[in-house]
């Protein structure tokens, strides 16, 4: 497992309402693929972490602001 499937599970295991997290591993062990490609083909659809998402968008509204400041 990479950091990114890492982060993905993470992000699974912190969801509102979401069952348990063996029954996602139990069927992932069942497949022969990543586990973020049983992500994108399962219902789950991998998000960031809110964290990961409010930091990247602090930043890259920074950046923004300095490329195009007027």
């Amino acid at each position: 497992m990479d950091v990114e499937e890492f982060e993905q599970m993470c992000e699974l295991l912190s969801r509102p309402n979401s069952s348990p997290i063996f029954k996602y591993l139990n069927k992932f062990s069942k497949m022969e693929t990543s586990f973020r490609n049983y992500m994108f083909q399962s219902q789950l659809r991998p998000r960031r972490m809110k964290y990961i998402k409010d930091k990247f968008d602090k930043h890259i509204s920074e950046i923004i602001q300095i490329l195009f400041e007027e």
